[in-house]
């Protein structure tokens, strides 16, 4: 857009405020709605508009000083405190609740305070989606607006001392609600030790009384001293490590969705705690300096952007998915590293117990194709296959095998915790690639130790049962089996994407139910009950008790893994869709039953043809669940990859010098062996 273009109706905002037409609100409003992009996800024109508005105020500093007036009006008629105190945060009210008060505002919104700043907020943006942009503009066009207004000329007007109480009052209601959440009982039951000695929490209430009245005495006489607030940084240092040692507690003791909910929701009002005390503080000091500004820019956009988006349910359910991937993945990474192969022992034992999934794989196939020469209905036979799935899965993870494309969603979780580690920024680039290798690696054993038993356990069981005539692949059957392999002739790769959605659910649940198992102490109840403990005897009690406690999550995973798998193609035929699943596994036992079927009669055309749709659907399986997996997890760990490139690199580097390290553990140096 021409800048001579948007400028005007920049021009005709301020002069229409000038006149006395249009209210502060309604400047600020016409003056962001230049800002607006079309698309609320276009951070390019969002930061493009904001800039040209920068450009019109830094070339008028008539209208710098009309905005300023405008801001200062703004303050000294509306209510300030609940602006600087809870918007931008957390509810105490919990998700649930805060969610059909969002969907019953949705139907008969609320009438807001119209003297209230937060009302004000939601008039100045008044496009729902609003956040979405201004989130993403620049930090540096943000900080360079509150230049422009230099407010710092208005320091000694009543109305900034207005905004001064507001914000002191801010900070206390901030305080209180730290030190009730501090009492909080499930706080205590994840970190004990906070009953023992003084909390933090109260603490810091108990040092920001005395702080705050020393800062009223000095609004009413400015000659009177103020407490430094250094012991108070202090403090919340404390709370703060206090909330990371539950946080690192929880890894080991699980969590539950209200405690994590409770511990971001306390990040956020000891975050924002810190930051009005730093902007009360700073009055008082001689050169407050740069970091002053951006504080605030930072303030004021934070409790804009959660104001805004106070109403979207779209919001809500990404600030969920983010509890709940930390929830799930931290249990899950653990979980991964018994994936993650980096010597030739665990190398040729991750062969071994692949082989051992893919012998089971082999019945499997069998059962299910048995299944469907029954005929039943179609939900009972969605059950049919769905035990079959459940119960054999569970059979391999009882015995300790391996299903390949169990990994990804495993693996996933690992990596981003290296990544998280290493701050998002991938500083120890060698150090991750070789991770990554080690998995690449890993899978590849898993994966060829599957198919290269399931393909011929499944030629063995087929060829044995036709020569004792109970072939079970009809002709008709075996060109079945064998279309659904085809990527070009059938939706395989399409069923193949469906099956690594499953694979990632699957995984998700692993890690919630490893979760729960602790929080829970599922363990413990289950060994202590005392009918078991009477028909069992204690020690057997407490054997079950501990196995449950380590594998809940694997069991669960793989029972609710199977069910997905079952069920997916009898809600295709209830719903008149073409659903199903494809998985590698399974579709090298199927080429083998396939083949029996049709007594060998098969081009090498066909060998060939399936063979590639078999490589392509396992390709499906494994990217589908390991992006969805990875990015589940390094949404969880707040990493975003800046420099990816450098990875893949180090990788690609790694691959042409020393491809063999990718299919088979390079032996093992002295020094990598302490």
């Amino acid at each position: 857009m021409d800048d001579g273009v948007q400028s005007r109706p920049l021009e005709a905002a301020f002069s229409r405020f000038q006149q006395g037409v249009s209210s502060p609100h309604q400047l600020f409003r016409e003056l962001f709605d230049t800002v607006r992009p079309e698309s609320a996800d276009d951070a390019v024109a969002a930061a493009q508009h904001y800039r040209v508005l920068l450009d019109f105020l830094g070339a008028h500093p008539a209208h710098c000083a009309t905005a300023r007036e405008a801001l200062l009006q703004l303050f000294g008629s509306s209510k300030l405190r609940s602006f600087f105190a809870e918007s931008g945060l957390l509810p105490a009210t919990g998700f649930f609740t805060e969610l059909w008060r969002k969907l019953t505002e949705r139907l008969l919104p609320a009438a807001g305070d119209p003297v209230s700043l937060r009302t004000a907020v939601t008039l100045v943006f008044h496009n729902r989606n609003d956040y979405r942009w201004l989130e993403q503009v620049p930090e540096e066009h943000a900080l360079a607006f509150w230049h422009l207004l230099d407010m710092r000329q208005v320091r000694t007007d009543p109305t900034m001392l207005q905004v001064l109480g507001e914000i002191i009052d801010a900070l206390q209601s901030v305080s209180y609600r730290i030190a009730a959440t501090g009492l909080d009982a499930e706080l205590a039951h994840a970190w004990p030790s906070i009953e023992k000695g003084e909390s933090p929490f109260i603490a810091q209430n108990i040092e920001l009384q005395a702080l705050i009245q020393t800062y009223r005495k000095s609004l009413a006489d400015p000659q009177m001293p103020v407490i430094d607030e250094k012991h108070l940084l202090v403090l919340l240092d404390q709370c703060r490590e206090t909330v990371k040692k539950i946080q690192n507690a929880a890894l080991t003791t699980g969590t539950s969705l209200r405690l994590s909910f409770m511990l971001v929701r306390l990040t956020q009002h000891l975050d924002r705690l810190d930051t009005l005390l730093q902007l009360v503080a700073a009055r008082y000091h001689d050169h407050p300096g740069e970091a002053l500004m951006r504080s605030w820019a930072a303030l004021v956009r934070a409790a804009i952007c959660g104001e805004i988006s106070r109403g979207s349910v779209r919001r809500h359910f990404s600030d969920l998915f983010g509890l709940l991937a930390m929830r799930v993945t931290k249990n899950a990474s653990r979980t991964g590293e018994h994936y993650i192969t980096t010597d030739r022992r665990g190398y040729f034992g991750m062969w071994g117990s692949a082989m051992g999934a893919g012998a089971i794989v082999g019945f499997m196939a069998l059962i299910k194709i048995l299944a469907t020469k029954l005929h039943l209905p179609p939900l009972i036979e969605g059950l049919a296959y769905s035990l079959n799935y459940a119960l054999g899965f569970m059979l391999v993870h009882i015995l300790h095998f391996t299903i390949a494309t169990k990994q990804p969603a495993m693996t996933a979780a690992a990596i981003a915790e290296t990544v998280s580690e290493a701050g998002g920024r991938l500083r120890e680039v060698e150090r991750l690639g070789q991770l990554v290798i080690d998995v690449m690696r890993s899978q590849f054993a898993a994966i060829c130790g599957n198919i290269l038993v399931a393909f011929p356990v499944a030629l063995g069981i087929g060829v044995l049962l036709s020569q004792s005539n109970l072939n079970p692949v009809s002709p008709d059957k075996a060109a079945t089996l064998l279309h659904d392999l085809s990527p070009l002739r059938s939706l395989a790769l399409l069923h193949a994407a469906i099956a690594g959605v499953w694979l990632f659910f699957s995984g998700l649940i692993s890690g919630y139910f490893d979760n729960k198992a602790a929080y829970e102490r599922i363990g413990p109840r289950v060994a202590g009950l005392p009918w078991l403990r009477r028909l069992a005897g204690e020690p057997r009690a407490t054997a079950l008790g501990d196995y449950i406690d380590r594998n809940l999550g694997g069991l669960a995973g793989n029972f609710f893994f199977g069910f997905m798998l079952g069920m997916t193609g009898t809600i295709g035929q209830l719903l008149g869709l073409p659903l199903d699943i494809r998985h590698i596994t399974f579709s090298a036992a199927n080429l083998a039953y396939g083949a029996v079927g049709l007594d060998f009669a098969m081009s090498a055309g066909l060998w060939l043809h399936c063979v590639v749709g078999i490589v392509l659907i396992g390709t499906v399986n494994l990217t589908v669940s390991f992006a969805l997996a990875l990015w589940t997890a390094l949404r969880a760990h707040g990493v975003r990859i800046k420099h990816a490139a450098a990875l893949l690199r180090y990788v690609s580097s790694q691959f042409v010098s020393a491809p063999m390290q990718f299919f088979y553990p390079p032996r093992k140096s002295a020094g990598d062996a302490h």
